[in-house]
């Protein structure tokens, strides 16, 4: 036993192809047993969307870094407690 996965050109529709590949192959030969597996449609320019996505999640992450750590010791110098003694709901 032998397993195809195969890729096919749209004729009209995905369910048009599906039938003339059944029709070829199942219903008029009986040469093979077909399956179905989907796999949903993909935008164009997806993965580099991602990557830009990416690349600005770590520009803004080493910002926002920036900006607590700025609000953090203006806290400090204002009140004039430790580094050590802040916490915000008990947490350091």
């Amino acid at each position: 036993m032998s397993f195809w996965l195969v890729s096919l050109p749209l004729l009209d529709s995905k369910e048009r192809t599906w039938d003339v590949l059944q029709q070829k192959t199942t219903y008029d030969n009986d040469w093979a047993e077909n399956h179905k597996f989907d796999i949903p449609e993909l935008r164009v320019g997806t993965l580099d969307g991602l990557m830009t996505l990416s690349d600005d999640l770590v520009k803004t992450s080493a910002t926002l870094d920036g900006v607590v750590g700025k609000i953090r010791r203006t806290i400090v110098d204002v009140c004039g407690n430790p580094a050590g003694a802040m916490s915000i709901d008990g947490i350091p």
